[in-house]
């Protein structure tokens, strides 16, 4: 019986730990959802000096379907974010909305994934 109390555990950690796979077009309507987005890379863009590497996906500012925001104390994980553009993708982590605009915050490498 402890045996499938724990199987059936472990199978309800791992599927509830997988994130659901969307379009980046449509990312504003998965806000405070940790997600997988895919899409097309349209724009990628060092600001602030080097502070954050900004990547539009689905579009152009200020029409973008997601931004990927990788600060600088992440981009040296992914040293060359700019061989992204053009490129699709997949981004995973929690959507959140800044100035009205969804928004993912790259920290790790693993969320990134080119297709």
């Amino acid at each position: 019986m402890k045996a499938i109390a724990l199987v059936l555990g472990l199978f309800l950690i791992t599927t509830s730990a997988k994130a659901e796979t969307i379009s980046a077009c449509v990312a504003q309507n998965y806000a405070g959802q940790r997600v997988t987005v895919e899409g097309y890379v349209d724009y990628v863009d060092d600001i602030a000096a080097g502070k954050m590497t900004i990547l539009n996906i689905c579009g152009h500012y200020p029409k973008y379907g997601l931004k990927v925001v990788l600060f600088s104390r992440d981009t040296w994980k992914v040293p060359d974010a700019d061989s992204l553009r053009d490129k699709t993708v997949d981004v995973t982590g929690t959507v959140e909305l800044h100035e009205g605009r969804p928004e993912i915050d790259v920290t790790d490498p693993a969320q990134l994934g080119i297709k």
